[in-house]
């Protein structure tokens, strides 16, 4: 029962924060002991209120208990008093949450589950040796060891290489990446005269730059890691989405249909591009239906936030689900309005910090452009060549794992 807890909990929380950071005027700021919060009592903290029968919230709906947070207490809530965790603080101010962000160091403390720390640090610590990647690390070896992969990673022209082999498995949406693969691309540099940088895939830019191959196993398994749970449940809740509401279904057949008068043709980088209102829907469901239902940081050192001062350590969750859903920050937030994320709609106030599925700054999703591009590309194979309809009773969402329609997606595909 308290791993399950643990689960859920570390991923509303999974993130971490080094804010140093100065308020100019103190005379105003209260005490930590004063944020609103349910009141813990003795021996069991607010654990209880997690547990089964005897509980007040029901673990399963982690999304539900972050918005009686915010309905119960407001713009800023504690929760304390939970066995062998520290406090968890939800913050629900865009404002602050974007000074947060904005002010945080150059090696955000990023929590990480002791399971996957015992994997990389003891278990398959013959294999990972002092490289342990950008999962389940931070400090200096996190940031050494992103420095030397991320300008690979988030360079759109690595991406794009990947549109064709994406393409042709739509129904896989991520290739598992094996130890022989990145032996048969070594082989293949080693044999090259000389190496233009384009023709390059991901991992052999890599292995280009770096003398040592594991930098690049580490980051195949990272990315692999954190990518297929997220994006598998990412594309059943857009998947969903477009099967009931047919109105912008056929938005998006439109779009594609003018971008691809043939459906056969290969995708190409320029396709994609032209794809703005097929974006556009991808975004307005990661808004209303986020995926990952929050970010955080943990303190590095003792910070202000909202008025109340916090001390180092505790780990503070900037719930994306619910703030991505607030008037406050979002015009006509109860719509589904995909128009939103349009250039041309921008009278419609849209708080940056209010909805941030891929998180920011240093610790930013290092795989988001391959994520958006598996989408993006799976969306444009099937809607350009199928309608996709759901008949059934509809599906309330879940936090299992992830955020995601709970039950079976059982669709009806149409030859268009």
């Amino acid at each position: 029962m308290m791993r399950k807890i643990d689960t859920i909990l570390r991923s509303m929380s999974n993130q971490a924060l080094n804010a140093h950071r100065e308020c100019p005027d103190l005379t105003n700021v209260r005490p930590y002991k004063d944020v609103p919060g349910p009141k813990p009592i003795p021996i069991l903290g607010n654990t209880w209120r997690l547990f089964p029968v005897i509980g007040q919230y029901e673990i399963g709906d982690v999304a539900k208990i972050s918005q009686m947070f915010h309905e119960e207490y407001g713009e800023i809530v504690r929760l304390s008093g939970l066995i062998g965790r520290p406090d968890l603080l939800f913050v629900y101010n865009a404002n602050e949450i974007e000074k947060m962000y904005r002010q945080e160091g150059p090696t955000p403390f990023r929590p990480s589950m002791p399971c996957l720390v015992h994997y990389k640090g003891v278990a398959r610590r013959h294999f990972f040796g002092d490289l342990g990647g950008v999962v389940g690390i931070h400090g200096e070896p996190w940031k050494s060891f992103r420095t030397r992969v991320q300008k690979p990673v988030l360079q759109p022209q690595t991406v794009r290489k990947y549109i064709t082999p994406i393409a042709k498995v739509t129904q896989d949406f991520i290739e598992r990446i094996c130890t022989k693969h990145i032996d048969a691309a070594l082989v293949r540099l080693k044999n090259r005269k000389s190496i233009n940088e384009a023709d390059l895939s991901l991992v052999e830019r890599i292995l280009a730059d770096e003398k040592d191959p594991k930098i690049a196993y580490i980051l195949a398994l990272d990315l692999i890691l954190v990518g297929i749970d997220t994006i598998s449940m990412a594309v059943c809740s857009i998947l969903y989405q477009l099967a009931t509401r047919t109105e912008e279904q056929e938005k998006v057949y439109y779009e594609l249909k003018q971008i691809l008068p043939d459906p056969s043709i290969p995708l190409t980088t320029k396709h994609v591009e032209q794809a703005v209102y097929t974006k556009a829907f991808i975004r307005e469901v990661f808004r209303v239906y986020s995926t990952v239902i929050g970010n955080g940081r943990t303190l590095q050192a003792d910070a202000v936030i909202c008025g109340y001062q916090i001390p180092k350590g505790v780990q503070v969750v900037f719930p994306t689900l619910v703030t991505g859903n607030m008037e406050e920050w979002v015009k006509d937030a109860k719509s589904f309005k995909p128009e939103r994320w349009l250039k041309e709609d921008v009278n419609d106030k849209l708080h940056p910090f209010a909805s941030l599925p891929y998180g920011h700054g240093a610790r930013m999703c290092l795989g988001r452009r391959f994520a958006d591009l598996e989408m993006q590309v799976l969306l444009a194979k099937l809607i350009r060549n199928y309608k996709l309809e759901y008949h059934y009773e509809p599906l309330k969402y879940r936090v299992t794992f992830m955020y995601a329609p709970d039950g079976d997606l059982k669709f009806k595909l149409v030859k268009r």
